[in-house]
């Protein structure tokens, strides 16, 4: 659990709620791939980032509500709720 904590704690995506760019920014971790799914687990949007440690998504034309990232790491799979107004 210690572990998990951890990972998610080197990770940060913000602003959250967001309306147009989502910025992910990361330490150490060696992040391949970003798709984010609705709430229904739809796949709405996917980028391969090849470990990049600042990325920008924009979310602009979504529509408005709660969204999931999952991010793709080197060892891990790392999921967060991100909401679009």
């Amino acid at each position: 659990m210690t572990e998990i904590r951890e990972i998610t704690e080197k990770l940060k995506a913000y602003p959250n709620p967001t309306h147009g760019q989502l910025k992910i920014e990361n330490e150490e971790l060696k992040i391949s791939t970003i798709e984010i799914y609705n709430v229904i687990g739809q796949l709405v949007q996917s980028k391969i980032v090849n470990l990049q440690s600042t990325i920008t998504i924009d979310v602009s034309e979504l529509l408005s509500g709660i969204y999931f990232l999952k991010i793709q790491t080197k060892n891990n799979v790392i999921t967060q709720k991100i909401i679009k107004s």
